[in-house]
Order: C-alpha cells, then sequence, then structure tokens
C-alpha cells in the first residue's frame, strides 16, 4: 500500500503513566518500566516520546510513555 495523499498512512496513540510508589522519595524501577514498554511492543504499539514530570512538592515523579502504532486498513 503506498503512501498517497489519498491514501495516508493512520496512527493511534496511547498515553501510559508511571508513577513512583510509596509515601518518601522512591524512583521509578527500571523493571517497571521495561515491562511496560515490553507489554506494550507486544501488543504491537512502538514507543514514540516519553517524558518525566512532578507529580507533587514532595518529589515525587510520573513517567509518561507515548506510543503509536499504525492502523491498518483494507
Amino acid at each position: 500500500m503506498e503512501n498517497t495523499p489519498t491514501n495516508p498512512e493512520k496512527f493511534e496513540y496511547k498515553l501510559v503513566e508511571i508513577k513512583e510508589k510509596g509515601l518518601f522519595l522512591t524512583k521509578l524501577k527500571r523493571e517497571d518500566i521495561e515491562n511496560q514498554l515490553n507489554f506494550h511492543g507486544d501488543a504491537g504499539w512502538e514507543l514514540a516520546s516519553s517524558f518525566a514530570t512532578d507529580l507533587d512538592s514532595n518529589g515525587k515523579k510520573e513517567l509518561v510513555l507515548i506510543f503509536k502504532r499504525k492502523i491498518l486498513t483494507p
């Protein structure tokens, strides 16, 4: 299937939030991140972008993963 103006590729997107757990300062666990990446990769999702944000003034962080996958049309 050729990518032309009359038949452009289409994608769907998904955001996954991974939050630090616990009452005190904790770190995002590498294993949790890898599990999310592999889980969504197995379902056909590709990591398009990611960013970290502060959840609160106590220093807790949240990692946001943005996945995309091509929508297959006949």
